[in-house]
């Protein structure tokens, strides 16, 4: 049986399994912090293990893990600041169709397109 003491129970005590536990026996829990890729390879960890790290260089989210050998496969996510959909109301809506209206019947009498048409094309120009 594989135990903190390692194989069978007895002699001296993994040391590996040590940096991971604290004096209760419990995993250390906390932000796991990174200084870009070099500190993402110097990151000691456990087989089969899997963590997040925050890299302090770059918005980035790592997500390491190791296989049955301790090899890591780190997995890089961006981070960005959440922001909201805008709200969408009905006028808004009815504003919007009312201007498509416009230009798709001036374009059918040959007019030309009205100048509420030209709206969506400037803000789109942004």
């Amino acid at each position: 049986m594989d135990n903190f003491y390692g194989p069978g129970g007895y002699g001296m005590p993994n040391l590996a399994s040590q940096q991971y536990l604290n004096q209760y026996g419990v995993r250390r829990m906390g932000i796991l912090k990174v200084h870009g890729t070099e500190g993402l390879n110097a990151l000691r960890m456990m087989p089969n293990d899997e963590v997040l790290a925050l890299d302090e260089t770059a918005p980035i989210l790592w997500v390491i893990k190791t296989d049955s050998a301790g090899y890591k496969t780190p997995t890089p996510f961006e981070i960005r600041p959440y922001q909201p959909e805008p709200e969408v109301s009905l006028k808004d809506i009815e504003q919007r169709l009312r201007r498509m209206e416009d230009a798709f019947y001036a374009t059918q009498s040959g007019t030309g397109v009205s100048a509420g048409a030209d709206e969506p094309a400037a803000k789109s120009s942004k």
